[in-house]
């Protein structure tokens, strides 16, 4: 009898020994992945959020014809699709760029981010009396120059002739918006 108590107490404490195992928290190498598609109970805090939901196919005489006008050896171009057209955005070096192509890789537009000194001193005057904090750029359409600026804090576009003088109005050739390519 006595053999019989000491067996049943040990099964007793072996019993609350697994019991408590059992409660546990042991977490495997799998654990919470859905086996169904790989994604793990941390993958939304992992995988960075995409700037942009479309993926631009661009054609490869566009392709070619970046290549061949802008020495692309160290840029990351990114491109976005405007109607029929290609625009890419990019840094060289220091200098960023836009450039806005046909479907058949024809360069309509530039737009090239300057640093000071390099552009009339109408627009630093201007600049001076009305925006402060501000990237000027220069914009090559057709061969026809002009500059604008775009405000830092407000994202402001204001636009000057290849002189430098303020144009004022609105119309196809003046836009006084927000243009997010040009930071």
């Amino acid at each position: 009898m006595k053999n019989t108590k000491k067996i049943v107490a040990t099964l007793a404490i072996f019993g609350a020994c697994i019991g408590l195992n059992a409660q546990t928290y042991h977490k495997t190498k799998n654990e919470g992945m859905n086996h169904k598609t790989g994604i793990t109970e941390t993958t939304y805090e992992k995988t960075p959020i995409p700037q942009d939901k479309t993926t631009v196919v661009v054609p490869e005489v566009v392709k070619a014809a970046f290549n061949k006008d802008y020495y692309t050896r160290d840029i990351s171009p990114t491109w976005k699709k405007e109607g029929e057209n290609y625009r890419v955005s990019f840094t060289n070096a220091s200098i960023s760029s836009v450039a806005l192509y046909s479907k058949s890789g024809k360069l309509i537009e530039t737009d090239r981010q300057l640093g000071d000194n390099e552009y009339p001193a109408e627009i630093a005057n201007y600049c001076s009396k009305n925006h402060n904090n501000v990237i000027v750029w220069a914009q090559d359409r057709g061969g026809v120059i002009k500059y604008f600026t775009r405000d830092k804090e407000d994202g402001q576009i204001t636009w000057f002739d290849k002189d430098g003088n303020h144009i004022k109005g609105t119309g196809h050739n003046v836009h006084h918006t927000t243009k997010s390519v040009y930071k």
